[in-house]
């Protein structure tokens, strides 16, 4: 009879490695989602090679590219892909994005 059987006292069982990082990574999982909320639909679609979060393109180069007022901004890249070289733009009103531009030609 060992000491466990004599007092009565439960037995532990061990808990193995994946049984563990898997408890691991799902109470991680819960506290990201806890403390920075769940993820939305990603944004990103592509045009041509731009990823522009609007697509197709609802301004145009020029207002994108306008900031004349201190609540504006811009992001302005170029890209190349599949035949295509574009000039990219995203205008921000407040760190929001408000519009998505882009020319894109073939190479």
């Amino acid at each position: 009879m060992t000491d466990s059987e004599s007092t009565g006292a439960a037995r532990r069982t061990p808990i193995g490695r994946r049984r563990l990082l898997a408890g691991a990574g799902a109470s991680g999982l819960a506290a990201a989602i806890t403390v920075f909320g769940r993820p939305g639909a990603a944004f990103a679609d592509n045009y041509h090679c731009c990823n522009l979060i609007f697509s197709p393109p609802n301004i145009s180069m020029s207002s994108c590219k306008n900031v004349s007022q201190e609540k504006f901004s811009n992001y302005i890249w170029v890209c190349n892909r599949n035949g295509y070289r574009c000039s990219c733009c995203e205008h921000y009103t407040y760190d929001t994005v408000t519009g998505s531009a882009a020319t894109c030609s073939r190479t």
